[in-house]
C-alpha cells in the first residue's frame, strides 16, 4: 500500500507547530567572504544541490533523500512526493527546533525524553522534571 503523512493532532494550537530536526550554519566573524557562504548555505540553488548530492550517494532515482528543508523556493520536484509532503507541512506551519537532538546523549534520549514523559503524564511538576534533567547532564 501507499505510505502517506499526517500531522500529530496539536490540539488548541493553530496552526500546528512542527519540531524538526537540523544542521545549523553559524558564523564567527563579520568578513564579507563569511557572510556569503551563510548566503549560499541559505540559499534554493544550495538546497537544491544538496538534495541532489544527496540522492545520488544513496543509489538515485525514487529514494528518500534525508535532507529536507525550510526553504520555501527550492524546486520541489527534486524531491520525492513522501518527502515534498515533509517540506509542505514545514512551509504551512510553525516549525521550532529540536533541542534534544543537540543534548549529550545520555540527556537528550535520556533523562530528557523520560523527564519529559513524565511531566507530560502529571507524574512531575516543571521543577521536578527539570531538576531530574539537570541531575544527569555530565560535569
Amino acid at each position: 500500500g501507499a505510505i502517506d503523512v499526517f500531522q500529530f493532532p496539536a490540539g488548541d494550537i493553530d496552526p500546528p507547530i512542527v519540531l524538526t530536526a537540523g544542521t545549523l550554519v553559524g558564523a564567527f566573524n563579520d568578513k564579507p567572504e563569511v557572510m556569503a557562504v551563510m548566503e549560499y548555505f541559505g540559499s534554493p540553488e544550495f538546497a537544491n544541490l544538496r538534495q541532489a548530492a544527496q540522492k545520488e550517494a544513496k543509489g538515485g532515482g525514487d529514494v528518500l533523500s534525508g535532507f529536507n528543508t525550510a526553504n520555501l523556493n527550492v524546486d520541489r520536484s527534486l524531491w520525492n512526493p513522501l518527502e515534498q509532503s515533509f517540506l509542505e507541512i514545514m512551509a504551512n506551519n510553525d516549525v521550532r527546533f529540536d533541542g534534544s537532538d543537540l543534548m549529550p546523549a545520555d540527556v537528550g534520549a535520556g533523562s530528557f525524553w523520560t523527564e519529559g514523559t513524565a511531566l507530560v503524564n502529571g507524574e512531575k511538576t516543571v521543577a521536578e522534571a527539570a531538576a531530574a534533567i539537570d541531575a544527569t547532564w555530565p560535569e
